[in-house]
């Protein structure tokens, strides 16, 4: 059997959102989320505010597993957040959102994974699993979510 040869894959995606960068932002947040993704939960292991801020942790059942979320950058004058997620034995990402205002009152969210498999069954589950059109689909969802979560006034 030879060595494990880990792969890093990239994504990137561009959503547009019918609010302001400053309106956006505090929805992305996991207690905030609550409001607009259905079924989402999650758990703190650690924030200082109970909201996202820089270098809090939470966990949730993602790609099928246990995945801890750590708020690497959380930078609110420039709308900007960059989480690591971490799979034990399967993949870690960093996962960046970038909220840039744009003419009408909108924001385009530049949205970017970068995905690092951990194992075999980790390298297999991103070419399988975390294509980009498989990811595009579950962006273009957020999308519709976020948008007709913001059109009934937040």
């Amino acid at each position: 059997m030879g060595k494990f040869q880990s792969i890093q894959v990239t994504r990137k995606f561009a959503l547009n959102l019918n609010s302001l960068p400053g309106e956006v932002l505090p929805l992305l947040c996991p207690v905030r989320e609550k409001e607009w993704i259905p079924g989402w939960d999650f758990e703190w292991i650690f924030s200082r505010t109970g909201l996202i801020e820089e270098c809090c942790l939470f966990k949730n059942q993602e790609y099928g597993e246990n995945t801890f979320w750590f708020v690497a950058e959380y930078d609110p004058s420039s709308f900007r957040i960059v989480f690591i997620q971490f799979v034990p034995d399967l993949l870690t990402a960093r996962f960046t959102v970038h909220l840039i205002g744009q003419q009408g009152g909108k924001t385009k969210a530049q949205v970017e994974y970068v995905f690092i498999s951990q194992s075999e069954k980790g390298k297999e589950y991103i070419e399988k699993e975390l294509t980009q059109e498989k990811l595009g689909k579950e962006m273009e969802a957020m999308e519709l979510l976020l948008n007709a979560f913001l059109g009934e006034g937040g």
